[in-house]
């Protein structure tokens, strides 16, 4: 009789005392739309139905917000029966029928209420035995344990069945709002189980599965510490527990499922503008009470957009185009002057959702904005540059939330090419360099002509001039002197003027031609050997052929001009090397020819005699060169 009683204590406690809500975890596909389920039960645990969006207001971290969609839906239940049979199954009362027969006797005749009924989705598990999924008539589930056959040897610990049903119960439903089940068919489970069966919990929790349990077992076996294991299995998921010994009824199997069978459905707009840990809380408001819902915790990744390119121009050519007019100006005639832009939106959090402004930006400025479809493209003007230049290119994208995201700062190389103007053109925009230059000019005309005739003598020697003699003294008059034949007969118009000192420049021994792309030499990099020892490198202290590379050290070679006339070129000790015909020069030093290659790290040069001596052919050693 103690016994009894305390098992009604227990099925008592496993009960409902009161209404409550609950709220399943919210579907985001359709962010920011937000879809989620609503399941309202009365004190008696009977589900709540009638009721109306105005009965309902939904709290997103703390901010009631109004609902778009509210409907009361049937979808079903996702239920998985999982059977953990052992030695109790096979005890038999006093009419011949075990436990399991009984059992299998309860299930029959709720399979057969339900002949004809697809709404629930089925599954079945036996431990050691056979397993069934996803079927809609309940007598599939019947067959199968009607012909499987408990024995005394037919045992498990139950946890391993019990997990696997918990997964199968978390499978995808066939229909939006399904509530998931587990009916717990066990043996009392041996050993201590405490973790596994938190286990259990936890996982149950996580995927919104109700876990029911039968504890199939003498009626001592229900006051064991696996009995309150089990009732806190059930009491923590949102099931219930029942004991059975051949003395007690078995639950309706129904009485479970019909609670379950019902939802709310409701939509409603976010206002989530960050990503990471949100809540969500429903509070029902009836003429009797109002009942809110546990907080719903759940995680929410939202990011900023993120733009790209497409196919971007790394280099932009604006030259003078075939045709112009004739007042058009030389910035006009370039082409192209203004070049398209486009980027492709991507959401990182799966989001996808409207771009509300875009812009593009060139050096930091604002080239174009877009505050209207299309947003991923862009126009950037080129008449304003007439300079060649490197310019930085970067778009710019705010979404329909607030959030900006950006594309990486683009590198684009602007080269123009100006036109070349007409003569008539250049004139008229040059009048006044044009009369001045004419001006001077004639000044110069006017006064050779005046040097030429003898009105300016420019003799920067020339003393000053004496003071006139009185006519009427004859000693102090000049006396005549005739000159020699060879006298001012040399004195011409040429002699007048007092010409500049010529400088003597030395003459050449060696030329080094500077090599350009191609392997041609630049007659413009001409340097010519005039010392009998050229110092090489990039410092202009140590070197007298300066390079500005910075693969040639301060002071990189040394050029030698020998006793014979030939040359000698040595390497002082420079990190990138120096190289004859592609071949390193030893520490000795190197003899050069006429037309031999010279490196300098990677400045080249070609060495030419003035004799123009016979071209020694480079030897290229190709294990030198690769290396």
């Amino acid at each position: 009789m103690l016994l009894v009683i305390c098992l009604f204590c227990v099925q008592s406690a496993s009960a409902q005392t009161g209404a409550n809500a609950r709220l399943t975890p919210p579907q985001t596909e359709d962010f920011p739309r937000i879809s989620i389920f609503l399941d309202v039960s009365d004190a008696q645990g009977k589900f709540m139905h009638g009721l109306q969006a105005a009965d309902v207001t939904i709290h997103e971290d703390g901010e009631a917000l109004p609902l778009v969609e509210f409907q009361e839906l049937r979808p079903g239940v996702q239920l998985v029966i999982a059977l953990n049979p052992g030695r109790p199954f096979v005890i038999r009362d006093s009419q011949g029928f075990s436990r399991y027969d009984l059992i299998i006797q309860s299930l029959a005749e709720w399979a057969q209420r339900r002949l004809g009924s697809s709404l629930d989705d089925l599954s079945l598990l036996v431990t050691n035995g056979p397993e069934r999924s996803h079927v809609s008539n309940p007598l599939e589930l019947f067959y199968v344990l009607e012909e499987y056959q408990v024995s005394e040897q037919s045992s498990g610990s139950g946890i391993d069945v019990l997990l696997q049903a918990v997964e199968l119960a978390g499978d995808p439903t066939p229909r939006p709002g399904m509530e998931r089940m587990v009916l717990f068919v066990t043996a009392p489970l041996e050993g201590d189980l405490s973790f596994a069966l938190q286990n259990v919990i936890d996982r149950a929790r996580q995927r919104s599965v109700h876990v029911y349990v039968w504890l199939v077992a003498p009626p001592e076996a229900f006051l064991t510490r696996t009995a309150d294991d089990l009732i806190r299995l059930a009491g923590e998921t949102g099931g219930q527990f029942a004991a059975f010994s051949s003395d007690e009824i078995i639950p309706d199997l129904e009485t479970y499922l019909d609670p379950l069978r019902d939802i709310y459905f409701i939509a409603y707009d976010s206002k989530i503008k960050a990503g990471g840990q949100h809540e969500l809380k429903a509070v029902i408001s009836t003429e009797k009470e109002v009942i809110a819902s546990p907080p719903q915790a759940f995680e929410f990744d939202l990011r900023p957009p993120n733009l790209a390119f497409l196919l971007p121009e790394l280099e932009i050519v604006r030259e003078p185009t075939a045709e112009k007019s004739a007042s058009a100006s030389p910035e006009a005639s370039l082409y192209p002057q203004e070049v398209g832009v486009q980027v492709l939106f991507d959401f990182p959090d799966g989001r996808p959702r409207p771009v509300a402004y875009s812009a593009l930006y060139v050096d930091e400025q604002v080239v174009h904005e877009n505050r209207a479809e299309p947003f991923d493209q862009f126009t950037w003007d080129l008449q304003a540059y007439n300079q060649s230049g490197q310019h930085i290119l970067r778009a710019e994208a705010i979404d329909s939330l607030g959030l900006r995201g950006s594309t990486i700062d683009t590198p684009v190389v602007l080269q123009v090419k100006r036109p070349a103007a007409s003569l008539l053109t250049g004139l008229t925009r040059h009048i006044p360099v044009i009369a001045g230059v004419m001006v001077g000019l004639s000044g110069l005309v006017l006064v050779l002509v005046m040097i030429v005739g003898g009105r300016i003598r420019p003799d920067p020697h020339r003393t000053p001039r004496r003071k006139r003699r009185p006519k009427n003294d004859p000693t102090l008059q000049p006396v005549k002197v005739k000159s020699g034949a060879s006298g001012r007969r040399g004195l011409g118009w040429t002699n007048r003027l007092q010409w500049s000192d010529k400088r003597h420049i030395p003459k050449a021994c060696a030329h080094l031609s500077r090599l350009v792309p191609g392997d041609q030499t630049s007659a413009s990099a001409l340097y010519a050997i005039t010392a009998n020892e050229v110092t090489i490198g990039r410092d202009a202290r140590q070197a007298m052929l300066v390079l500005d590379d910075a693969s040639v050290d301060g002071l990189h070679a040394r050029l030698v001009r020998q006793e014979d006339g030939s040359f000698q070129l040595f390497d002082e000790g420079s990190v990138a090397g120096t190289w004859l015909n592609y071949s390193p020069v030893p520490s000795t030093g190197a003899r050069l020819h006429h037309g031999d290659l010279l490196l300098f790290g990677r400045v080249g040069f070609c060495f030419n005699l003035p004799e123009g001596q016979i071209q020694r052919k480079p030897v290229v050693h190709l294990e030198d060169a690769w290396a």
